[in-house]
């Protein structure tokens, strides 16, 4: 299962719950455990990863995870690594993300996921080629500082939703970071950062305050070119100024 670099000697294997069908083997990392991925790779099968330890994730890379769940009093570390999961990610704890990513995907049989916690991801992607529901928790924020995808397929579309209908989640996109949306229906999902495109082929359901269809970007005015405008203007008034003054009749 593991792969040379990674730090095992604190991690267990338990049976990882599962809704439907016989458990599945995860990973769990104890309260006084910490685990190092190094530049190593985990396949979890489908497993969940539980953390009430320490986790970091310098270059590694964990795939196939079902659930993924930080426990309060738990750190997670991201550094490069790149976490993907087909089930729900939840964070009561420390989530670090670094410069690492968090992929939520196809897979495990799973067709409806939810995002429990208020989390900041430096990389975010959400995507699903057969139709999938990803419900963020209600009144909780994800900000995203680097870069954001979104997109599911004309004939299975990504469904953005709150845990809680019609009370709205929060998504936060930071100045200068990317983003790629497509064939999204969007519901109950606020905007709090920079606007966020829906992307071609989505649907707006209603309650999606920050939200646009697209974005137009106005260039500056180069400084050269308002420093000259200014010098204009302001040599207009004083022209203005004389012939007022040279039409006026003297005093008698």
């Amino acid at each position: 299962m593991a792969a040379a670099g990674i730090a095992l000697c604190a991690l267990a294997a338990r049976p990882a719950a599962s809704a439907s069908g016989p458990a599945t083997p995860g990973l769990f990392i104890g309260s006084e455990a910490a685990v190092f991925l190094g530049a190593g790779q985990v396949d979890l099968a489908c497993g969940d990863v539980e953390v009430t330890g320490k986790l970091l994730g310098d270059a590694g890379i964990l795939t196939g995870v079902g659930n993924f769940v930080v426990q309060p009093g738990a750190s997670v570390y991201g550094g490069t690594s790149a976490i993907d999961l087909a089930g729900s990610f939840s964070q009561q704890g420390e989530f670090a993300a670094e410069n690492g990513s968090v992929q939520l995907t196809d897979g495990c049989g799973i067709t409806s996921a939810a995002i429990f916690g208020s989390s900041t991801f430096a990389s975010l992607s959400l995507s699903t080629a057969a139709g999938k529901t990803w419900a963020f928790e209600a009144g909780s924020t994800q900000t995203v500082t680097q870069s954001l995808d979104m997109s599911g397929a004309p004939t299975g579309k990504l469904l953005v939703r709150s845990t809680v209908d019609g009370v709205a989640a929060n998504l936060a996109l930071l100045p200068g970071a990317s983003q790629s949306t497509a064939d999204l229906d969007v519901k109950d999902d606020h905007a709090v950062g920079e606007p966020i495109l829906f992307g071609n082929g989505s649907v707006d359901s209603g309650n999606t305050d920050g939200w646009v269809w697209s974005i137009v970007n106005v260039p500056a005015a180069p400084a050269a070119g308002v420093a000259l405008l200014a010098l204009s203007l302001a040599s207009m008034g004083a022209a203005a100024v004389r012939r007022r003054g040279a039409r006026t009749p003297a005093a008698r």
